[in-house]
């Protein structure tokens, strides 16, 4: 299937929904790093497995699932290791995982800002140091204690690479660019997405790692023609709910995906995958993976090249 040429823009940017605001940019001086050169040289030289993930999905009309917070299950903490390797063997494409930063600057997977509702522990994050947060148990969705203790991003990465499944970062207290450059050095910016809660934040991001992929915002397919952002690594994310299948049709046409979620539907059991399916969304976020999983496919079954 021929694809239409990508526009390159950028409107209205949305949270993703019950998930707090991103981490002002303009402190990070990551775009401005004179350690960048030889990175960035060899990261815009490798081919993007985003790009080709997000190309299987339009082209064979699939909806491939993204593990909310790393994908919580029964005795599986979210943002764990053990969720981001089960949501792999379950069939996700993606890992959702939220990021923080200790007190002596490491970058650590949690979604709170404090440690009371996910782990033994207590307190804000950012208050410990590193060392400290690893004498405490990560617990699970039934409140049980894991034997895990809270992984940093570069653990995340390595499972992930080794698990085979893509990484989506919400940047939260860490500037995106940050981020961006963080997978950038470890070589996987070109099987990483950043949630972009901004127009800043997604120029900061491509600025870091030019490879890197986005999830953006925007209300019509319109709002992605006013910047200078390549749409090729990109889907413009809907938020909740089932988006017309005619909004679809209209992002397709200037060859751009798009995501939704279906947490509201979950949480009131009344999701129905298929829907989503239907009105052609491309990725489509979820806290019950083994349930879409089960009626959408294994990401790796529909795009096996992107896994590869």
């Amino acid at each position: 299937m021929i694809r239409p040429a990508r526009w390159t823009s950028l409107a209205a940017i949305l949270a993703l929904s019950a998930c707090s605001g991103p981490a002002d940019e303009a402190g990070s001086t990551a775009s401005a790093s004179p350690e960048r050169g030889d990175a960035a040289v060899t990261a815009a030289r490798r081919p993007s497995a985003i790009a080709g993930l997000l190309d299987c999905a339009r082209e064979e009309g699939v909806t491939l699932v993204s593990a909310h917070r790393g994908g919580a299950a029964p005795g599986i903490a979210e943002n764990s290791l053990a969720a981001i390797r089960q949501a792999a063997e379950t069939g996700a494409a993606f890992a959702e995982i939220d990021l923080a930063r200790t007190a002596d600057g490491a970058i650590v997977l949690m979604h709170d800002e404090t440690l009371d509702r996910t782990t033994t522990g207590s307190g804000p994050v950012s208050s410990h140091y590193l060392s400290e947060l690893r004498s405490y148990s990560l617990v699970g969705p039934d409140g049980q204690e894991t034997d895990e203790s809270i992984p940093t991003l570069d653990e995340a990465f390595a499972v992930a690479l080794e698990a085979g499944i893509f990484l989506q970062l919400d940047h939260k207290a860490i500037p995106a660019a940050e981020a961006a450059r963080v997978a950038r050095d470890v070589g996987q910016d070109n099987r990483t997405l950043v949630i972009a809660y901004s127009i800043d934040t997604a120029r900061a991001a491509r600025q870091a790692a030019p490879q890197i992929g986005l999830s953006l915002g925007a209300e019509t397919p319109g709002a992605l023609q006013a910047t200078g952002l390549d749409t090729t690594t990109m889907f413009a994310w809907l938020g909740g709910g089932v988006p017309p299948a005619a909004l679809d049709a209209d992002f397709a046409g200037i060859g751009v995906e798009t995501g939704a979620h279906a947490f509201r539907e979950e949480e009131t059991g009344s999701a129905d995958y298929q829907r989503w399916r239907a009105a052609g969304v491309e990725v489509l976020a979820v806290d019950d993976v083994a349930a879409a999983t089960s009626v959408l496919g294994r990401a790796r079954d529909h795009c096996p090249a992107a896994f590869r």
